[in-house]
């Protein structure tokens, strides 16, 4: 018969369990070089390891070069574009789950290629965002600001759920495919903007 683990055992490693989780940090974790490469290699982050769950990524060595995403990614928040080059960030598949304020910034570019932008982050988007793919899901917002340079390619569906996507620039609708709207989602283009 196993050992059997008391109600005040139980609320001990409960109590230590939320105490470590309080001590756990948010980190700034940042692409080391201008290089291409996946962002699942940990070799190309300034702490050896993807970032994580609470981590602020930070991708703006100067350069031109393309961080390429698969699989789950959870991260506190995102800034891309940095003062010199084009930094690109590629999602391909699966989600990239901000629980923060994110940014592209003007030397940015955010292709969304497959997977999906998820969770309750409001974007901003400053410098150019490429949708060929995938899906703006989740609560948060999606703010493209003006001067801004948004496509929508690709001629494939795309999804958007329970995201408000504001739209403040000239949107280039050069799709095919067509975009699934449903569940709360909302587009919202300012006064004197459009697709085209």
């Amino acid at each position: 018969m196993p050992p059997r683990v008391s109600t005040l055992s139980r609320t001990a490693y409960s109590a230590v369990a939320f105490l470590f989780l309080l001590g756990a940090q948010a980190a700034t974790v940042s692409w080391k070089a201008p290089v291409s490469g996946a962002w699942a290699d940990g070799v190309n982050w300034s702490t050896g390891t993807p970032p994580g769950a609470l981590d602020k990524v930070v991708i703006d060595t100067p350069g031109f070069y393309t961080v390429t995403a698969n699989g789950l990614i959870h991260v506190g928040s995102v800034q891309l574009g940095g003062a010199q080059g084009r930094q690109t960030l590629e999602l391909q598949t699966g989600s990239l789950v901000c629980t923060g304020a994110s940014t592209v910034g003007t030397n940015g570019i955010f292709n969304l290629a497959g997977g999906e932008v998820a969770g309750p982050a409001t974007w901003t988007i400053d410098g150019t965002f490429n949708w060929s793919g995938g899906g703006l899901n989740g609560a948060g917002k999606t703010t493209f600001s003006p001067g801004s340079v948004v496509t929508v390619l690709g001629g494939v569906q795309k999804s958007h759920f329970g995201r408000t996507i504001e739209n403040r620039t000239t949107v280039l609708w050069r799709d095919q495919g067509g975009t699934v709207v449903g569940f709360g989602a909302s587009w919202i283009n300012e006064i004197g903007r459009a697709h085209v």
